[in-house]
């Protein structure tokens, strides 16, 4: 179930992420006025009133959704077939498509990813459809 007091980020497999956050007066523009004028920021394509970002974005997004919400959901399309290994378990970015639907994800890793798994993600739900809810909460 989607909360409508939080923002929620798709991440598919393939293409562009979508954002949706609560009512705001101008999203567009407080995603312009955080990324850059230069982002490329597009229409929701389920037309739900949020955009459309390239997924390179991803972690830059969810931090700064983080400064204006106290949790992000992230429902993530994941590949079942798909086993953690080395690429993430060290892995810094959050972008992923395999079955621990990120809860491995930058567990080993030298460098400190913008969001560890300890404490920052709960999750919520996997498996329909190959998709998974993650709650991701600031980081303590």
């Amino acid at each position: 179930m989607i909360n409508v007091d939080m923002p929620v980020i798709e991440l598919p497999r393939q293409g562009r992420i979508t954002v949706r956050t609560p009512p705001m007066d101008d999203a567009r523009r407080w995603f312009f006025d955080h990324l850059g004028w230069r982002t490329d920021v597009g229409p929701d394509p389920d037309d739900l009133g949020g955009v459309s970002l390239p997924r390179t974005h991803l972690d830059k997004v969810i931090g700064i959704l983080l400064t204006r919400w106290e949790a992000v959901e992230l429902f993530r399309e994941y590949r079942p077939e798909m086993r953690c290994t080395h690429r993430c378990r060290y892995a810094t970015k959050l972008i992923c498509a395999c079955a621990c639907s990120g809860e491995q994800h930058g567990s080993e890793s030298a460098e400190v990813p913008l969001l560890r798994p300890d404490g920052d993600f709960e999750m919520i739900g996997s498996g329909y459809d190959n998709w998974s809810l993650v709650k991701i909460t600031k980081g303590r």
